[in-house]
């Protein structure tokens, strides 16, 4: 049985190094201390609407991202630290309707990487993976349970939030190259004997934004795919 220092210890460790990470010298991407993705969104909507810049979901679907995640970190990691990775948490959107995978990363490296992004930058989860809400994103966040930002009394978290492993959006791999048809990974020790192709995309449960940036940032993006309609919900859920 840990001590109770010893359990604080094994909390706070995680959360000292993900903010360590953000500030890692001149070549480090955030060198801010901030973090975040780029959501594209990508669904369709209607024309009209789209031009004058109201699209009734936007607001909804945005928040809808942030709050599973300020969620799951509020209640999941130790004070202060959860509120300085939450201080952090940034999301620059983008409206794409019904672009492919392949147009939004085309745009990306266009109008951001080439256009926006010093070279020294262009490292790092920020630029090297995508947020896309397509319709199939869509739907599942509007269908969605409210992010509870506030536990009933005497409930944990996964008991309140139950339901919000169904909410996913799909990280896009920036650099993969759809000309290669896919990379053979081999899932070994997870019950996985055949080879998993890798075709740069992954569905992400939104609670599990934060554990995306942490494999991401080691490089182990692609292999946690296990199977395109598998919901990815973080490196303690598989």
């Amino acid at each position: 049985m840990y001590s109770p220092q010893t359990r604080v210890q094994w909390l706070e460790k995680p959360c000292q190094d993900f903010l360590r990470s953000l500030r890692r010298g001149e070549n480090e991407v955030d060198e801010d201390g901030t973090w975040g993705y780029y959501v594209y969104l990508t669904y369709r909507t209607n024309e009209s609407s789209f031009d004058k810049g109201d699209d009734p979901d936007e607001t909804l679907i945005l928040d809808k991202i942030q709050n599973y995640l300020v969620a799951f970190i509020k209640h999941n990691h130790p004070a202060p630290y959860n509120d300085r990775i939450i201080a952090g948490l940034t999301f620059k959107m983008m409206r794409l309707p019904s672009a492919t995978q392949s147009a939004v990363r085309a745009h990306f490296r266009a109008h951001v990487l080439q256009a926006e992004t010093p070279e020294k930058l262009m490292c790092g989860p920020r630029y090297g993976i995508l947020l896309v809400v397509d319709d199939e994103c869509r739907a599942s966040i509007m269908a969605g349970p409210e992010p509870v930002l506030n536990l009933p009394a005497e409930k944990p978290y996964w008991e309140a939030q139950e339901g919000a492993k169904k909410v996913f959006v799909k990280a896009v791999e920036v650099r993969y190259d759809e000309a290669r048809g896919g990379e053979v990974y081999y899932s070994s020790g997870r019950g996985m004997n055949a080879a998993v192709v890798w075709k740069g995309c992954l569905k992400v449960c939104l609670r599990s934004l934060m554990d995306l940036w942490v494999e991401a940032n080691m490089g182990e993006f692609g292999s946690l795919y296990l199977e395109e309609e598998r919901i990815w919900e973080g490196m303690d859920f598989g």
